[in-house]
């Protein structure tokens, strides 16, 4: 196994200590321009002398600081990497007065976030630029390749967003419900299941297999209020199904001419892996890895695991090429 690579045992102190400091020396925050004049926050990690970076697009109820132990792994292997917050997340601006509440009147207004981004970038980033995205950071991701290419040379998503999960009343009931409810001027309420943030943790029903990573995020989020988004509204609902529809039609995914490695777990519940077979089919140049003893965050998952993650992904980014 790789020495690059944290373990579980003294992980927690390991980043306080040593990771945490380390990333200090590189990191800046930035406000920038999204659509609409949103005011949006983003951590960048400027590598000296780099010639490659990755723009890190983080999902649902997520901040930049959850990436810490990623972002560590991308400057020891030579990259910069540049986290936008997504707007109603972390540092970015909110648009409801529940700053725990996910809220945004379309997807569109997500991925033209990030296009806003990249195109700051585009004055000083490095030649070679990469997609680390995962969840709903893959949908928003995803959405922006087939809308602006050009940026991107490759992508890695992990776990992308292409089919929520929806319990027991499955998709097209759940769409409805949430059109139905909107319509009645309860967009800004919390979708059933939903909530905002909850100070008591819960390891086993959440998306990790590490435990030592649950409660270095969990802390944060005590420690860190604009850490704390936790639930989505029923508008946050709705435009996520319609999302995922739109990302899935096959004359957009053949938009997508860029090589992609796409992760899916086997123990996912908080997206459908089928969606991402279907998506893989329908691209030309995706590489579909299943990990199936892997709950939703796979990098989050045992250390086995976690390694081989890592060691594939670096593996594409490094040296594969369009087939």
């Amino acid at each position: 196994m790789s020495e690059l690579y944290l373990g579980e045992s003294g992980f927690l102190e390991r980043m306080r200590e040593e990771i945490e400091p380390y990333l200090r020396r590189y990191r800046r925050q930035v406000k920038f321009l999204g659509q609409e004049k949103a005011m949006l926050c983003a951590y960048e990690y400027c590598l000296p002398g780099a010639d490659k970076c990755v723009v890190i697009c983080h999902g649902f109820c997520e901040f930049a600081e959850k990436y810490n132990e990623i972002v560590y792994y991308f400057l020891q292997k030579g990259y910069s990497v540049y986290v936008p917050e997504h707007r109603g997340h972390g540092s970015s601006e909110r648009f409801v007065p529940d700053s725990e509440m996910v809220y945004v009147e379309s997807y569109g207004q997500y991925v033209e976030d990030l296009y806003c981004y990249t195109k700051r970038l585009e004055k000083f980033a490095e030649p070679h630029r990469y997609l680390f995205a995962h969840s709903m950071g893959g949908a928003i991701g995803v959405r922006c390749l087939e809308q602006h290419p050009g940026f991107f040379e490759k992508a890695v998503l992990s776990a992308p967003m292409f089919a929520m999960q929806t319990g027991k009343y499955g998709t097209v009931i759940a769409f409805l419900a949430a059109a139905a409810q909107v319509a009645a001027g309860n967009g800004k309420k919390y979708a059933p299941g939903q909530s905002g943030f909850v100070a008591t943790p819960d390891f086993k029903g959440s998306s990790c297999v590490s435990e030592s990573r649950y409660y270095y995020v969990f802390q944060k989020r005590l420690g860190n209020r604009s850490y704390r988004t936790y639930g989505g509204c029923y508008r946050w609902v709705l435009e996520s199904l319609l999302a995922c529809h739109a990302l899935m039609k096959k004359k957009e995914r053949e938009k997508i001419k860029i090589p992609i490695l796409l992760f899916s777990a086997g123990e996912d519940h908080m997206v459908k892996s089928r969606a991402h077979r279907t998506f893989a089919k329908g691209t030309k140049n995706t590489r579909l890895v299943f990990v199936p003893e892997s709950k939703h965050e796979i990098f989050h998952a045992a250390y086995e695991t976690r390694v081989r993650y890592f060691e594939t992904l670096f593996t594409f980014l490094e040296t594969e090429s369009m087939r």
